[in-house]
């Protein structure tokens, strides 16, 4: 279950990265739209804490785990 929720956070993370590609790739329209520029911006610092936070969890967990296990 740990798995699943860690690739979903990881798959988030990567579709706003997506988001964040397409508003550079279509950054001189969003020059003429600065509010779309701010949902792009707001999009990608979301997606930051998302897939890094999704990859921490993911190896913070797993270094728990082998680490109680020496206990046991």
């Amino acid at each position: 279950m740990e798995m699943i929720r860690d690739i979903w956070m990881i798959t988030l993370g990567v579709l706003f990265l997506a988001l964040i590609v397409i508003a550079a790739i279509y950054r001189k329209d969003l020059e003429n739209h600065p509010e779309m520029g701010m949902i792009f911006m707001i999009l990608g610092f979301i997606s930051t804490f998302v897939f890094f936070g999704g990859i921490f969890i993911y190896l913070g967990s797993a270094l728990a785990r082998s680490i109680l296990g020496l206990f046991t």
